[in-house]
């Protein structure tokens, strides 16, 4: 970056002792995992989660290894002591690095989200004020019709919110579990893999606390289609309903007041119906939200009005498919 031209804010996100920061924060995390699935002891993660290094001791690795990744662990594991030896298990060098650039892009952009917002603010209030200072307007590059300052500047804080909702739409889209794959990766920014529903339902909170402002977290419990659904194992998929329920005050324990918890299914899978194909009742769709209160929203017509819905509570224009419930 040019120094003249970026904001203190920015640069801090781009310097260098940020980015050694945020691979700290993925190793930890990662860490966190291996812990539930018993691969490192709890006792271990009392060091971990206070692990710090040394700036200037990884600079002095990377020009003796001249390989960032490698001397940043070195002096991250020489200050941690005997529980360094669980850092950057089962990783790569990419898989810091690309997740912890993902994370950055997210704090760059609240900036930006923040910038346009006061930008915008400003020149709604430079159009109020001109709104009756004559101009000539203008049209292939000659005088056109007169019209207003005011009137110009309205059309760009128009241009603006287009900008501010592509923005958001940038910023974050998280996938848990087999989603990714079900959109063949497409609008999927971050992606994050489990079996069984209880390990999806760890991945889905962890989800919800890296998730930034509008993003959107899409989980699918598949073990009730593919382990109890189709099998037709009655007594497998109440199991699985009551130890799924028993963890939902665990997730809405973690929403924030203007986040929005859909529960639904694709199809139906009724473990008591003769055969081992999908069947067709209706499927249920609760919704919950600190903002919102109790009601009904009645039988729908379509799936999209999930998406409708969803769309609405983001801020996103209206689809050509289905009806907002909200």
């Amino acid at each position: 970056m040019i120094e003249r031209y970026t904001r203190p804010e920015m640069a801090t996100i781009w310097s260098e002792e940020h980015k050694l920061d945020t691979w700290l924060r993925v190793e930890i995390l990662v860490c966190e995992g291996w812990v539930r699935e018993d691969a490192i002891p709890e006792e271990a993660m009392v060091a971990i989660r206070t692990a710090s290094y040394d700036l200037e001791r990884a600079q002095e690795i990377e020009r003796e290894t001249h390989h960032d990744v490698i001397a940043f662990l070195r002096s991250l594991q020489e200050r941690l002591g005997p529980e360094g030896r669980f850092i950057h298990l089962g990783l790569t060098s990419s898989d810091v690095v690309d997740t912890a650039l993902a994370v950055r892009l997210v704090e760059a952009g609240d900036l930006l989200r923040t910038a346009l917002d006061d930008l915008t603010e400003a020149v709604i209030a430079a159009a109020r004020k001109y709104r009756n200072t004559l101009m000539i307007g203008r049209t292939h590059g000659i005088h056109a019709e007169p019209t207003t300052f005011g009137f110009k500047l309205a059309v760009w804080v128009d241009e603006l919110r287009r900008a501010r909702t592509r923005l958001d739409a940038a910023i974050g889209d998280i996938a848990v579990g087999k989603i990714s794959d079900i959109f063949a990766g497409s609008g999927v920014t971050h992606k994050l893999k489990a079996t069984g529903n209880m390990k999806l339902f760890d991945a889905t909170l962890d989800a919800v606390g890296m998730a930034d402002e509008g993003a959107l977290i899409f989980t699918n419990f598949v073990d009730f289609d593919q382990e109890y659904g189709h099998r037709r194992d009655v007594a497998g998929y109440a199991a699985a309903l009551e130890a799924f329920d028993a963890r939902l005050p665990e997730l809405i324990a973690r929403l924030r007041p203007d986040d929005l918890l859909i529960l639904t299914a694709d199809h139906g899978n009724d473990p008591t119906w003769p055969g081992t194909d999908h069947t067709r009742e209706e499927v249920p769709i609760l919704i919950f939200s600190p903002a919102l209160s109790k009601g009904e929203i009645g039988i729908r017509q379509s799936f999209a009005d999930i998406g409708e819905s969803a769309a609405h509570w983001l801020g996103l224009p209206p689809g050509p498919h289905g009806r907002s419930f909200l």
